[in-house]
């Protein structure tokens, strides 16, 4: 993985960085080539006319030699005459000066070179006869002497200097461009390595995870976005964790809570049928057997409304109502309970009367399972107080009941499924810990809170926020 990332990246920008260079490079060659091009058609244009001129104002051939020297030796350039049959007479190279011959009196100018000459100057590109190995820049012109004779003027300059020119160019084009990609090689090796370190991580984490287990993370080493990715992938590992493990707790607790039952049943069934209890025994464990029947009908009833609720199955069926008489409700429902323990009811005389939008049975359920509970953790004497006030567009209920507590401990797991504070689970029978659970999921259906406060020996509040329109909210 490593390898195929670097190289992807190393490619991409390499041949990104030579294309530009070679570009860059052709681009510069066209221009230097045309400007040096033009500069030396220029001079030899120049220097033709100064020869003709020269020529046709004075007749003495040493005056016109003379010119011819000094233009040439000036430009660096090559220049001769020749008669009008093409034998050079005039040469400004320092042999001729010397012996009035030199290599370009040897040669002899072809009439099909001078028939293509004509008054105006002429530049191209041209061996001239073969009298030079190579091509080079040629001006000739066609002009007339002080006594009427035909000459023409021939002035060449080597390319070779332009060649030279292009090649230091390429050289600098190839330094300018190995450097860049030494150095990218180098950069974009050590990018590549802190990308790939932590991804490397990941995969190994990742794997981890496929095989379950949960226990790998990623090592966060920058504040970047492979660091903000490894962040996320290690809250993404916990939260599957914590999914894990509470899948793991839902089976064991289902199966416990069907077990025990089960269990209870099927001994006191078997004991019926093979005579081991007694006749007069019978009605009393049959009692005790339609219990925990109805325990299970409970727990089986409670599972599925769950299921409905987390899968979304159950439509919220909105109406409007007061949830102050949905509590008075509920209290007059468990009258009863309530005076068995000579609990003492305070606080609805003073409930909001505020409209609420929501559904109504499913309310219903969270206010009733809170206040089962604390009537069912009231002890005998003790108190119940209901409060319920508008906040904004929030309505807060608040129920608060005197007793033993919540273990400070058990407090954030209490809206767990199948969590009792009691580990025997054996002390309540009707107990299935999956109550406040739902009483959780539908507030938060509702798009509200509930949470809980609790000291140990003195008392329990639960308070439940929702919305006041939650239809809509939607």
């Amino acid at each position: 993985m490593k390898l195929k990332i670097f190289k992807k990246l190393f490619l991409t920008t390499s041949a990104v960085l030579v294309t530009t260079l070679t570009l860059l490079f052709v681009l510069m060659s066209i221009t230097i080539s045309d400007k040096f091009a033009k500069e030396k058609h220029s001079i030899l244009n120049n220097s033709c006319d100064v020869i003709s001129s020269a020529l046709a104002s004075n007749g003495e051939s040493v005056f016109a030699e003379s010119v011819i020297r000094s233009i040439s030796e000036v430009n660096s350039i090559d220049i001769f005459v020749s008669d009008g049959h093409g034998r050079i007479i005039l040469c400004g190279c320092s042999d001729f000066e010397k012996n009035h011959s030199c290599y370009h009196t040897n040669s002899i100018l072809s009439r099909e070179f001078l028939s293509q000459i004509t008054g105006e100057t002429k530049i191209e590109l041209t061996s001239i006869d073969k009298m030079y190995d190579s091509m080079n820049y040629t001006a000739v012109k066609k002009v007339t002497d002080s006594f009427s004779n035909e000459m023409y003027i021939l002035a060449v300059s080597d390319v070779m200097n332009a060649k030279d020119t292009l090649k230091l160019m390429f050289g600098m084009y190839a330094i300018s461009a190995i450097i860049p990609v030494l150095f990218m090689f180098i950069a974009e090796y050590s990018i590549v390595y802190r990308i790939i370190r932590p991804l490397k991580y990941m995969s190994l984490a990742a794997k981890s995870v496929a095989q379950g287990d949960f226990s790998k993370r990623v090592p966060v080493m920058s504040n970047d976005e492979i660091g903000e990715l490894s962040v996320l992938f290690n809250k993404m590992t916990d939260s599957l964790s914590r999914s894990e493990s509470t899948s793991k707790n839902f089976v064991a607790n289902v199966s416990h809570e069907l077990k025990t039952p089960m269990t209870t049943i099927s001994g006191f069934i078997d004991g019926i049928i093979d005579g081991t209890i007694d006749d007069s025994k019978k009605d009393y464990y049959l009692r005790i057997i339609s219990q925990e029947v109805k325990r299970l009908s409970r727990l089986v009833q409670s599972m599925i409304s769950l299921s409905k609720l987390e899968s979304g199955e159950n439509p919220i069926n909105y109406d409007t109502f007061r949830l102050s008489d949905t509590v008075i409700a509920v209290a007059m429902s468990m009258e009863q309970s309530i005076n068995d323990k000579n609990i003492d009811i305070c606080g609805l005389d003073r409930l909001t009367e505020t409209e609420i939008t929501g559904d109504c049975d499913l309310i219903y359920q969270v206010i009733y399972n809170l206040t089962d509970n604390a009537v069912k953790f009231t002890q005998e004497y003790g108190k119940i107080d209901f409060s319920l006030h508008r906040i904004e567009d929030k309505l807060e209920f608040k129920i608060k009941n005197t007793g033993d507590g919540i273990p400070q401990k058990d407090l954030p797991h209490i809206f767990e499924r199948f969590y009792k504070t009691d580990k025997s689970r054996s002390s309540n029978k009707e107990s299935l810990g999956l109550g406040l659970y739902i009483c959780k999921t539908i507030v938060e259906i509702h798009e509200g809170k509930i949470n809980v406060i609790s000291k140990q020996g003195e008392f329990t509040e639960f308070t439940v926020v929702l919305p006041i329109n939650y239809e809509k909210r939607r």
